[in-house]
């Protein structure tokens, strides 16, 4: 069985579904306030490795291993 996937059916989806979550969101929590941080990196290491011709698997474990870190030890600002 394959299963494809309508870009404007998810894209719509998603956008749904923010709209009904975003403001339950605290804004002032730190694991809102990094996750930002951690899409700019993996956006600069996914640019860097293109450069770099660094394979697709390479980067996405590279970021994989990033994500995994931060998740647990979310740093906090004081």
């Amino acid at each position: 069985m394959s299963l494809t996937i309508n870009e404007d059916s998810a894209k719509a989806t998603i956008e749904k579904g923010l709209a009904e979550i975003e403001p339950k969101i605290d804004w002032n929590d730190h694991y809102i306030q990094s996750y930002p941080s951690l899409l700019k990196i993996s956006q600069h290491l996914c640019k860097q490795a293109e450069s770099n011709d660094i394979a697709n698997v390479d980067k996405m474990m590279a970021i994989a291993h990033i994500a995994y870190g931060w998740m647990p030890a979310i740093l906090k600002k004081k």
